[in-house]
């Protein structure tokens, strides 16, 4: 019995021995390295939800106006926050403007124009105008009064109205159907039209100055580039790129740029070169001569652009659900972002931002 106790403590003290060396000896575990990768940050500055139509944003001098065909007009700050909303259901805006940093204005498709105060938008003065609206009132000056030129789409009939009162200071004689919105340049509005003419009208009377017919396949829908230079850039429905002389009434010359529309508004990014996209992608840059348009280069960016602007040296586009950025003086890709899925109204603002809509929300990006 007493040998068996021996045995038991032995057999107990060697076991105990065998767990202290096991803890004393024991390897500590390597620990796990952890990278910690750095993740870019978003490029999103701000989004809320957007409104179920919505026309194409309006930059302001300090953010956005949304306009809706449900009579909404929407002013947001550069920090995407509510200045100030009011709603209309009688009214189908389509389209606005800044007048100057404390005037607003907005007109519906059928022609109704009234003007806010942009601070507080309260309602200074509307006026209908019986014509039939597609873009926003062009705004410029004659005899030092403020004025607004309305364009009617039906029939290329102008107007010209007092910004501060809306009192009608001329009426233009009818052309054509027109999409486009006119361009102000030496006391002179034009305007591309649907039959492949452009139209050129005295800023101070309304009178018809003269026309510049292009080939019948050449109709202009997008907006007319006027050049330091004084002649007049447009793309047309047949692909081709104009140069345009308004004091001659002649087309100086037309290149091949696209074998679809390019109604994109060319970019003037120096005292003689241009920059114009087309809905395949590309950016042509060419330079313009007296009586000839040269190329200076072109550049693939996408495979297809849904939309395209310029502002402050920068080229938007929208293409395969991505926004691009492209500096044009470097001739340098700045910014490629995928927000989502369907992209449109793509509204660039000040310092490098953009505000587009994407799916159901409203985005502003910084992009750099």
């Amino acid at each position: 019995m007493k040998n068996r106790h021996i045995f038991l403590l032995a057999l107990c003290f060697f076991v105990l021995a065998n767990v202290a060396l096991f803890l004393v000896f024991r390897k500590s575990p390597t620990p796990s390295l952890q990278l910690t990768i750095p993740r870019k940050p978003s490029p999103v500055l701000w989004r809320s939800k957007a409104p179920s139509l919505l026309n194409p944003p309006t930059r302001l001098s300090d953010g956005w106006l949304i306009t809706t065909p449900r009579g909404e007009i929407v002013s947001l700050t550069a920090e995407g926050v509510l200045r100030w909303k009011i709603t209309d259901t009688n009214k189908a805006w389509q389209a606005a403007t800044l007048i100057d940093p404390e005037t607003l204005c907005a007109v519906t498709l059928k022609g109704e124009l009234a003007t806010f105060h942009a601070a507080t938008g309260e309602l200074r003065w509307m006026r209908e105008t019986g014509l039939t609206c597609l873009q926003p009132p062009c705004v410029t000056e004659f005899n030092t009064e403020r004025v607004l030129v309305l364009l009617s789409q039906e029939d290329g009939t102008l107007l010209c109205l007092s910004a501060k009162d809306g009192e009608l200071r001329w009426r233009s004689p009818a052309t054509n159907r027109t999409d486009g919105p006119p361009v102000c340049f030496d006391q002179t509005l034009a305007y591309g039209n649907c039959d492949a003419t452009v139209y050129l009208f005295s800023l101070t009377n309304g009178q018809l100055k003269g026309s510049i017919p292009l080939n019948s396949d050449e109709q202009i829908a997008g907006q007319l580039l006027p050049l330091p230079t004084g002649q007049l850039v447009a793309g047309t429905r047949a692909g081709t790129l104009v140069l345009l002389d308004p004091d001659r009434f002649t087309c100086l010359a037309r290149v091949r740029l696209s074998e679809s529309e390019t109604f994109a508004t060319p970019a003037w990014i120096a005292p003689d070169r241009i920059a114009m996209p087309t809905p395949e992608g590309k950016l042509f840059f060419w330079k313009c001569q007296p009586s000839q348009l040269l190329p200076d280069g072109e550049l693939q960016l996408a495979a297809r652009f849904e939309e395209t602007a310029f502002h402050d040296g920068i080229f938007w586009g929208i293409a395969e659900r991505q926004l691009l950025a492209f500096r044009l003086s470097d001739r340098k890709e700045l910014f490629r972002y995928s927000p989502g899925d369907e992209l449109q109204h793509l509204s660039p603002g000040r310092l490098g931002r953009c505000l587009l809509a994407v799916d159901s929300e409203l985005l502003c990006l910084k992009g750099f």
